[in-house]
């Protein structure tokens, strides 16, 4: 079994030029996802969503583009150019559409700024960041939906499965997530 230690962002410098593993980042993004709930609980719930469905942060505080399409089925509206997707409630960590309400209401309540800006100060408090040949860079919001991808990828799902559920029309635009290393 891993030891969470060995990956705790604050103690690993991540400058080498080995990409770090799907197990890697889950643990991050964990780590990042904790640390958001403890730093402002009041956002625990629309964290959960985001980290769950690597969903886009835009989506997160849209909250009619996510409508029930049943008890079990969740209903979300395409954003940029994507295709809508159905997503069932269980596999983003809720019971049903009575579970998912509360965070549905924080959707339009919660402002997306102070959002994008604690992610932003927890990653740099927790010192995560990535040489580059340019300088220095620090995840974004984005990061979720990176480690999702991945994670669904890792988890033996189909490519054409983890296109739908996220939304994009085309399978090949998973490549695009699937060959990115670290984060973005």
């Amino acid at each position: 079994m891993l030891k969470l230690d060995l990956y705790r962002a604050a103690d690993i410098e991540l400058i080498s030029n080995e990409p770090l593993s799907v197990i890697q980042l889950s643990l991050l993004a964990n780590e990042i996802r904790d640390n958001m709930v403890s730093y402002r609980p009041e956002f625990a719930n629309l964290i959960k969503l985001h980290r769950n469905a690597g969903c886009r942060v835009n989506e997160l505080f849209e909250p009619e583009r996510w409508n029930s399409k049943s008890t079990s089925m969740l209903q979300v509206q395409p954003q940029k150019h994507n295709a809508m997707r159905l997503l069932q409630y269980v596999d983003i960590g809720y019971t049903d559409s009575r579970d998912f309400e509360a965070t549905h209401m924080d959707m339009s309540r919660l402002p997306k700024r102070q959002y994008e800006r604690m992610f932003s100060i927890i990653v740099r408090d927790m010192n995560l960041w990535r040489l580059y040949k340019d300088g220095f860079a620090r995840p974004s919001t984005h990061f979720f939906r990176h480690v999702k991808i991945k994670e669904l990828y890792n988890q033996g799902q189909q490519k054409e499965f983890i296109a739908s559920w996220i939304g994009e029309k085309k399978v090949e635009n998973l490549d695009y997530y699937l060959n990115s290393t670290y984060f973005v």
